[in-house]
């Protein structure tokens, strides 16, 4: 629900604005059109590697503590790598049988102070396609 992201000072993307918003978040390039239809930011690998990011934030780590969490799927296996400015903060195995499930990032040391921005890395076969429908701090 869209409640959920309600507060600027939290790390929370619902990607339920409608149309093909996508709340955002730009792709590197090596995906398809990246869009936020239907509650979901969703896109295909065109290499196998290929990343989305979003710049611009103000958020500071200590009112965003815990787990990030991307609530995700996608139809082949692969692994996502999530950055906050620049430090890789953890990597996630996605199963790919095209069920959601939780990708789960535990944010420790290299989680402090003020991030500007994030980014998610995605390494699967060309061709998968991801499916985003939200993520938070958890």
């Amino acid at each position: 629900s869209s409640d959920v992201c309600s507060s600027d000072l939290k790390l929370c993307f619902d990607f339920d604005c409608g149309g093909w918003q996508t709340e955002g978040w730009v792709s590197n390039g090596k995906l398809s059109n990246i869009s936020g239809r239907q509650g979901f930011l969703e896109f295909e690998i065109k290499d196998g590697n290929a990343a989305i990011q979003r710049k611009g934030l103000n958020l500071d780590t200590k009112l965003n503590q815990g787990t990030f969490v991307v609530h995700a799927r996608s139809n082949a296996k692969g692994t996502l790598k999530f950055f906050a400015n620049g430090e890789l903060i953890g990597v996630s195995q996605v199963s790919g049988d095209n069920q959601f499930q939780d990708q789960q990032f535990v944010l420790g040391a290299d989680w402090s102070g003020i991030i500007k921005e994030i980014k998610i890395e995605f390494n699967a076969p060309k061709g998968t396609q991801f499916e985003i429908d939200w993520m938070r701090i958890k």
